[in-house]
């Protein structure tokens, strides 16, 4: 067993990351070298491509993976980096499985732009809840009599007139000017009358601290669509150079096809559809156990199959908090979602073998 040492999260770091591994190497190319890395998110990224650039044989590993190999070691609930080196050393000696591939530069870069639209669209939802909320108290009848609370015109009406006392004092001819503009004409003098009747009557409360709120909730949403926006360019540039096929299914666009192209990566790591449901931990899991006869009653036999059906639950529950699995889960699911408007047949079938999240087509 080598002693540990440290080295920096820099270039020079990682030079003497590899010096240290050329003590040991009988080729000066390091081509017998294997390196182990448990997955770390973006912590690891930098390393893995300097080794990867360096052409080494790299692996990474589930942390879950690593887990399980530790509660198998020892009943001891010890966890060091130094016990989790020697449990990746473990795992690297004994793992057959093809060493990690680069992933090529425009799927990380769809990666990277799909996973940054997902994060703006979640600030973005929570505002509008925001905005939902603050509507609710400061002119709580407007949702009843506009399509929609988050429509452009609407923004462009609590943008200038955040509360229903404003709405119920301003002026006829500016209100129609502003919800026709901004309905394309779809809003008129009609329309603007009955908005202001109803806020003259209005329960809202008259704050100016709370509208101060809606208009900057406003102005953070349009903010945060403009990028959403912008990014959606990216995307479709990026999409439209790799030209792949899933844009040719029906009722995938450009947004949920980057998303499939860029969590999936490259189709050829997966042998069979059953390799990508574990890899979303959407295939079943079989338990089987022996359970010993005796003289148990009927009682004892519910108590038992109820403690490993609760058993069950909670390690299930748990391996689904990696964000990777939850993000290639909820790409399946929309996938099947779409799929099933599209092509009437595929109703039948969703209804027929879809069982607990796991869709199983037979034959």
């Amino acid at each position: 067993m080598l002693s540990t040492f440290v080295f920096t999260n820099d270039k020079q770091g990682f030079e003497k990351l590899l010096a240290e591994i050329g003590m040991y190497s009988g080729n000066c190319d390091l081509s017998d070298a294997r390196i182990g890395l448990e997955s770390t998110g973006h912590y690891s990224i930098n390393l893995q491509n300097y080794l990867l650039q360096k052409r080494l044989c790299v692996k990474i590993y589930n942390p879950l993976s690593v887990n399980l190999l530790r509660k198998a070691q020892s009943l001891r609930k010890t966890k060091t980096d130094k016990s989790d080196c020697k449990f990746l050393a473990t795992l690297l000696f004994s793992d057959d499985s093809k060493s990690y591939s680069q992933i090529v530069l425009p799927i990380s870069d769809l990666r990277n732009l799909t996973r940054s639209r997902h994060r703006l669209v979640c600030m973005r939802s929570k505002l509008k809840l925001s905005l939902s909320r603050l509507i609710t108290v400061l002119f709580p009848e407007l949702p009843s009599v506009v399509w929609s609370v988050n429509q452009k015109s609407c923004y462009a009406l609590l943008s200038e007139f955040p509360t229903a006392k404003d709405i119920s004092t301003a002026n006829i001819v500016r209100l129609t000017n502003v919800l026709s503009t901004n309905s394309h004409g779809k809003y008129g003098r009609e329309k603007s009358e009955q908005i202001r009747n109803l806020a003259r009557n209005s329960i809202g409360l008259d704050s100016r601290a709370v509208g101060f709120e809606l208009q900057q909730t406003i102005r953070l949403t349009q903010n945060l669509q403009t990028e959403i926006d912008l990014l959606d360019v990216e995307i479709k540039k990026i999409m439209r150079g790799i030209a792949s096929p899933v844009l040719s299914i029906p009722g995938i666009g450009y947004v949920l096809g980057s998303i499939i192209v860029s969590e999936i990566g490259n189709i050829e790591n997966f042998a069979d559809p059953a390799k990508l449901l574990g890899r979303a931990h959407l295939c079943k899991t079989k338990i089987e156990t022996a359970l010993i006869l005796g003289n148990k009653t009927d009682e004892e036999y519910f108590e038992l199959v109820k403690k490993l059906a609760d058993d069950h639950k909670i390690k299930t529950s748990k391996t689904h908090k990696s964000k990777d699995h939850t993000r290639l889960l909820s790409l399946l699911q929309n996938i099947a979602l779409i799929t099933i408007r599209h092509i009437p047949f595929m109703i039948m079938m969703y209804l027929l073998y879809w069982n607990f999240g796991n869709m199983m087509l037979r034959t």
